[in-house]
Parts: C-alpha cells; sequence; structure tokens
C-alpha cells in the first residue's frame, strides 16, 4: 500500500474531523491507520456507519459537553488511580476520611458531577434512542458490553438535582465509589465512545458533502459524479470502464491531477470503509492501492524524480504479478526522464501491463505522441481527457472529462499572450 499523496494526515483526515475532543480524534486517526484486511471487513466498517447514518434522527449534538469530556474522561481514571485505595473503603470509611481533608473531598464530589453530567449527556443524546438492530449483530454486542455500566450508573446521574449538586455528599461519593469498583467497565465504555464518536463525525461529514457508500463488484469501475471534496466548488465527472489501463491526457493546469486524487480518494476511503466522493461508485476489491501524484525527487531516499516512478510502478506491477488485484495510478509518468525516452519507456509500459490482468493502471500523460500509439491498439486500454476548449484566444478550464485524446498544445500560445515571445525577438 502506498497512498502518501493523498495527504491523508493533512488533507482527508480533518476531513472528517467536525470539531472533535483529542481522544475522539485519536480514534478518528485509528481509524484511518486499520486498513481493514479483507472484503468482509470492509462491508462491516460500512454497515456500522450506515447504521449510524440510519440512526441519525436518534442521535444528538454533544457540542455542549466537548469542553469537559477530557476532564470526565481524567476523572474516571484518577478515581482508579489516585483514589483507588479511599474508595475499597465502606462508604462510612470513606466518610469519616475526607471529614479530615475538606479539599480533597469538595474536589471529588465537584468531579462526581462533572463525570455524571458527561455520562447523562452522552447516555441521553447518543445511546438512549438507538435502534441497535440497524447495526451488524457483532457490533450490536459490543456496544451492549461497552454500555453495560451506564445501566449501573444511571440511577445516579439521571437522578434530579444529581448534575447540579443539590444532593447529599454521600450520594456523589458513592457514585465514586461504582466507578472505582468497574474501572474495567469504565474503560471499556470510553474506548467504544471516542470509536462510536469518530464514527459519527464520518458519518456527518459523509451527509454534509453528499458522500455515497461504494459497492464491491468482480471486475471494472464505474464512479458518477466523483469530486475532490476539498475544493470550494468542485467540477463533477463520471467514469466507466472494464479496462485494465485508463490513459488520461489534457493540457496543464486541466485538472488531470485533481481528477487523480478524487479517483484515488474514492479507491482508498472505500477501502477503508468509509463512503466516497461521488453519487455512486462501483470498484473491485483491491488488494494492493499505488498512487504516485506529484512525484518530486526524493531528497531524503537520494531518488530522483524518474527513480521514484519507477520504483512506484515495480511495485504495483509486482504485485498484479502474484495474482492480485491492484489499483494505481501514475501521474505524469516518466515526465521525470527525457520526452524521446519517456515516450518509449510508455509504450512499453503499455503494452506490457496487458500480461496482469488484476491490475487497473489509470496513467495520466500530456505527451501527444502516444495518441497513434494509443488508437492503433483500442484493446490495451480506455483513453479519457479533461478539456479545456479556446474562447476568444485563451483556453477556458472546464474540468469536464471526455472519452478520447485531448489535441490541446497551449504551451506556445500562452508565452506568446505573456509577451515573452516579443521580449526575446531580437
Amino acid at each position: 500500500m502506498n497512498f502518501a499523496d493523498l495527504n491523508i494526515q493533512k488533507e482527508i483526515i480533518p476531513l472528517f474531523d467536525t470539531f472533535l475532543n483529542q481522544r475522539s480524534r485519536d480514534a478518528l486517526e485509528d481509524i484511518f491507520a486499520d486498513m481493514p484486511a479483507t472484503l468482509e471487513d470492509i462491508l462491516y466498517r460500512q454497515r456500522i456507519i450506515s447504521g449510524i447514518i440510519s440512526n441519525s434522527k436518534r442521535i444528538r449534538s454533544i457540542a455542549s459537553i466537548r469542553p469537559d469530556i477530557e476532564e470526565a474522561y481524567r476523572i474516571s481514571k484518577s478515581i482508579g488511580e489516585t483514589h483507588r485505595e479511599l474508595f475499597s473503603n465502606s462508604l462510612n470509611a470513606i466518610t469519616v476520611r475526607l471529614s479530615f481533608n475538606r479539599v480533597v473531598r469538595a474536589r471529588l464530589i465537584s468531579g462526581a458531577i462533572q463525570l455524571g453530567h458527561v455520562l447523562k449527556t452522552v447516555d441521553e443524546r447518543y445511546f438512549a434512542m438507538l435502534k441497535v438492530d440497524l447495526f451488524p449483530q457483532a457490533y450490536g454486542l459490543e456496544m451492549s458490553a461497552a454500555l453495560q455500566i451506564l445501566n449501573g450508573l444511571r440511577s445516579f446521574y439521571s437522578a434530579e438535582g444529581f448534575t447540579t449538586g443539590n444532593l447529599p455528599r454521600r450520594k456523589y461519593l458513592l457514585f465514586l465509589k461504582q466507578v472505582a469498583f468497574h474501572l474495567y467497565e469504565m474503560e471499556l465504555f470510553w474506548k467504544f465512545f471516542f470509536r462510536f464518536d469518530a464514527y459519527v463525525s464520518i458519518a456527518a461529514t459523509m451527509e454534509s458533502k453528499g458522500f455515497c457508500m461504494p459497492v464491491f463488484q468482480d471486475w471494472g469501475i464505474a464512479i458518477d459524479d466523483v469530486f475532490h471534496p476539498l475544493l470550494e466548488k468542485p467540477v463533477r465527472n463520471s467514469i466507466a470502464t472494464q479496462a485494465g489501463i485508463i490513459l488520461l491526457t489534457g493540457a496543464n493546469m486541466s485538472g488531470k491531477s485533481t481528477f487523480l486524487k478524487a479517483v484515488s480518494m474514492c479507491v482508498y476511503l472505500g477501502h477503508l470503509g468509509i463512503g466516497v466522493p461521488a453519487s455512486k461508485c462501483v470498484m473491485p476489491y483491491f488488494n494492493d492501492i499505488v498512487v504516485n501524484i506529484n512525484s518530486k525527487d526524493n531528497l531524503q531516499s537520494g531518488l530522483s524524480h524518474f527513480m521514484s516512478e519507477v520504483k512506484a510502478l515495480k511495485s504495483a506491477v509486482l504485485s498484479a504479478g502474484k495474482g492480485q488485484h491492484v489499483f494505481a495510478v501514475m501521474d505524469e509518468l516518466f515526465a521525470g526522464t527525457n520526452t524521446q525516452d519517456a515516450e518509449a519507456l510508455l509504450q512499453l509500459t503499455i503494452e506490457g501491463l496487458q500480461k496482469y490482468s488484476g491490475g487497473l493502471f489509470i496513467i495520466s500523460t500530456h505527451y501527444s505522441q502516444l495518441k497513434e500509439f494509443v488508437e492503433g491498439r483500442p484493446h490495451l486500454s480506455a483513453s479519457y481527457y479533461l478539456d479545456a476548449p479556446l474562447e476568444n484566444g485563451f483556453p477556458q478550464f472546464n474540468y469536464q472529462l471526455k472519452e478520447g485524446w485531448s489535441n490541446h498544445k497551449f504551451g506556445m500560445l500562452l508565452f506568446e499572450k505573456e509577451g515573452l515571445k516579443k521580449l526575446f525577438e531580437l
């Protein structure tokens, strides 16, 4: 797997972070780090998120307690770590010992009120109204086990006056004693809650951005209205083919890299079990994903732009050679070498990839000389281009994907428009 060029940490994960607290944000990052190992695992995660979307009217915002969640978690941990010995005593003994330390007693009661308020809000706004049968059965059982601790604490924090501090001290101390006695169950709850909170955030982004859940099939890709979700006004395009090689052409600034990133995001997010930026998406299950977009010299490894391209291509081909389904994107492949070598290498690559029936290779290029070679071998690949028609002597970049091959050559035109040709005249 190689999808670093999608900028997961800086661009994709923040897209799904709807003002999460730090531990829920950590859980979100764990979801992105935990790529499902099988198609069955992908579909299982899909069903969890779909279950949350189906329950969206029953799940209410917990924004009012976001600032208090971390402190509530710390309080529940400290009861077992700092005050475990205290709460191992009888309630009467606890009361007597705290009567000699009013500062600690006040702090503990304040902590009980804050912890109870957070648990009450989470319980009522996230879980109380859920239809558990909308989730996978195994997840429903996991949820039931994680929320078991709330069943034992609900009689405390739901009592009138608990969260406003209007009950006797003994009530709050008994509440904390129950927390201390069920440390494992409390940790199980928090772990489940933070991940569930991350799933809620993912589902919210999917609904607000118009993402869809992908469908997996044996072969062929069909994506309707794919778009790049980080753009303010993205152009939507559709692509459908059974070909194992897709060639993408278009002028500089026509949107090739953006389109490649959008399609790559669909494949990457889809294989995480998450919705994708499209109205419909059907694709195979890929064992390996290799994305090489905007490749540059790698100073740390000492690899040139060209060698980085070659190694990325080799990685994808080797995976395909093992009989695996491989998704590979190569943006401006072989642009890191001279034109003559690049054209020869592209021809060799396009012909050679037909040996690997399990691979879907999307290759963008600006080498228009390949058109004749490709058109003479229509069985090898499908060709698409991003249009940029001329209007009043200037290219209009509409970012629309069309079948065929781009014939646009704007280098000299833009050079002249900027007045450089005139500046260089002797």
